[in-house]
C-alpha cells in the first residue's frame, strides 16, 4: 500500500486522482476487514482471540507437566526402594545371614506400598 501511495503521490496530478481514489478504495476494503470483529479471519481481534487460547493452553500444560513430574518422582522413589530391598535380599541369601533378609522385605514392602498407592490413588501425591 505504501509503494501505490508513493507512486500515486509523485504522480499527482488532475488526471491521476482517478487512480489515487481506485487504489486507496481497493486498500480501505482490506483495512476494514483488518479492523473487523474476532468472527473475521485474521482481524485483529480474531487474532487476539487465537493468541489467548494458544497462551491459555501453553499454561495448563504447564500445569499438567508439573503435576506429570510428581508422578516421575514418584514412580522413582518406589523403583529405588525396590532396587534397595531386592539388593538386601540377595546380600542375605549369597551371605547366609537372615537378619539382612528383614529389611529387604520391609524396604520392598514399602516400595511396593508406595508403587500401589501411586497408582491406584494418585490424589495422595
Amino acid at each position: 500500500m505504501e509503494i501505490d501511495n508513493l507512486n500515486n503521490t509523485l504522480r499527482q496530478s488532475p488526471t491521476q486522482q482517478g487512480i489515487y481514489i481506485q487504489t486507496m478504495s481497493k486498500y480501505q476494503s482490506y483495512l476494514s476487514k483488518l479492523h473487523a470483529d474476532k468472527s473475521v479471519t485474521d482481524s485483529i481481534a480474531n487474532l487476539r482471540d487465537k493468541a489467548q487460547t494458544e497462551q491459555k493452553l501453553y499454561e495448563q500444560s504447564l500445569i499438567n507437566s508439573s503435576q506429570n513430574s510428581k508422578f516421575v518422582e514418584a514412580y522413582d522413589f518406589a523403583t529405588i526402594l525396590l532396587i534397595i530391598g531386592a539388593g538386601l535380599g540377595g546380600i542375605s541369601e549369597i551371605a547366609k545371614n537372615k537378619l539382612l533378609g528383614y529389611p529387604s522385605l520391609v524396604v520392598g514392602g514399602f516400595g511396593v506400598i508406595v508403587l500401589l498407592l501411586t497408582t491406584f490413588m494418585p490424589s495422595i501425591l
